[in-house]
């Protein structure tokens, strides 16, 4: 994931809910993230022990995890439960069913039982981008210790014609 570093945002929070406040003082405090980005390989992985991912409808996210769930030296993965149990859902449930890794499929509420001191992959392919928030406002005191992997889609629906 990059973001341009010299690029400047003013943030301003209208009619502020208190369940917002986690997620505002992060933008406020925090200036900027900068993440280099790299095509995929299995050498940029090879120290992390954990990988976090959404157990949902896309395709992308099925892929990602054929990319990841393969390499020895990630022991435990965290799948995200989404409320749809639609499109590739049972395929990825199945895909870690065969694994021999420590699964913990976990709602988006209970991710405070993500260890991020160890070094984990965040893959943000199927994550709404709440979820992709909550998931780094949880990991930024460990930020350096966090990959975050994306794995982009062929096509986009609905297309420009649809």
């Amino acid at each position: 994931m990059i973001r341009n570093a010299g690029s400047q945002a003013s943030i301003n929070f209208i009619n502020s809910k208190t369940e917002n406040k986690e997620i505002e003082t992060f933008f406020i405090r925090e200036n900027e993230i900068t993440a280099n980005k790299y095509p995929f390989n299995d050498s940029l992985i090879e120290a992390c022990r954990q990988y976090v991912l959404g157990i949902g409808f896309e395709d992308r996210t099925y892929e990602s995890l054929n990319k990841v769930i393969s390499n020895p030296n990630i022991s435990k993965i965290y799948a995200i439960k989404h409320i749809l149990e639609e499109g590739r859902f049972n395929d990825i449930k199945h895909a870690l069913s065969q694994s021999n890794k420590e699964i913990a499929v976990i709602d988006i509420h209970e991710i405070d039982k993500i260890d991020y001191s160890i070094k984990t992959i965040i893959d943000v392919s199927g994550l709404s981008k709440s979820m992709i928030f909550r998931l780094l406002i949880k990991a930024k005191k460990d930020i350096n210790k966090i990959f975050i992997l994306e794995t982009d889609a062929k096509t986009l629906s609905p297309s420009v014609e649809n």
